[in-house]
């Protein structure tokens, strides 16, 4: 779904008699954090960001039923990047807070994308779409997996690379680097069957210390506000 539901490009202007209370907190949040405050001043401009709102939720109701898993990756927010099954970013939603981060390199002009599901390195058969994808992957002509296409020393390289992953020496954060240096070096040659496990790990591996990192800012903020102490306030 390459194009996907965007609320300033899709929508179209309907008048509703109630809007729903979901509808008005994104209006708040949106116009109070996004530079779009700077841009609507009229009432017929505010109306037609309220709209916009209004169908987008709509159509991220709808989606949210027709999806067997019962989740929705049609959000205000998070589908700000398009759909691909050849992401090149991977994004984490927690406590509110919607981070981004780079699986590989993104050339001058390329679209940030992320995958609403499975992806060509990590697929899934058992898993139901409730869009039609028109990806680079499922309809592009040029795009194809190549096999065994890195330099000869890449396939040393990648098994000490794993190696590395499986011992106890390195850190977590020591590996993320390992993993991003690996595939940074290998990333022309992208998509490639030997880059398989690398992209793999890297997500995996990414997603889970993006998700670390807001639970402790979540756990310091806790004790800042319910501690008043100044050993607590340090700690900031």
């Amino acid at each position: 779904m390459t194009a996907h539901i965007s609320a300033a490009l899709t929508c179209q202007i309907t008048r509703a008699k109630t809007i729903p209370r979901a509808v008005t907190v994104n209006y708040v949040v949106f116009m109070k954090y996004s530079p779009l405050k700077e841009l609507v001043k009229t009432k017929a401009q505010r109306n037609f960001v309220l709209n916009c709102l209004l169908e987008y939720t709509r159509k991220g109701g709808a989606l949210l039923l027709n999806t067997p898993t019962g989740s929705s990756t049609v959000s205000l927010f998070g589908s700000i990047c398009n759909h691909s099954c050849d992401p090149n970013a991977v994004f984490s939603i927690q406590s509110g807070h919607i981070k981004l981060a780079l699986l590989r390199p993104v050339r001058k002009g390329e679209q940030i994308v992320v995958t609403y599901g499975p992806s060509w390195w990590q697929p899934d058969p058992n898993y139901q779409s409730s869009y039609t994808c028109k990806c680079v992957v499922c309809v592009g002509r040029k795009w194809v997996v190549k096999r065994y296409s890195l330099p000869p020393g890449a396939t040393r390289q990648g098994k000490e690379l794993q190696n590395a992953l499986l011992s106890r020496g390195p850190s977590n954060p020591e590996k993320l680097i390992l993993l991003q240096q690996y595939i940074e070096r290998y990333a022309p040659y992208h998509p490639d069957v030997q880059l398989v496990d690398g992209l793999k790990s890297f997500h995996f591996l990414l997603y889970m210390l993006m998700q670390f990192h807001q639970q402790r800012l979540d756990r310091a903020k806790a004790v800042e506000g319910s501690c008043p102490c100044c050993e607590c306030r340090r700690l900031k």
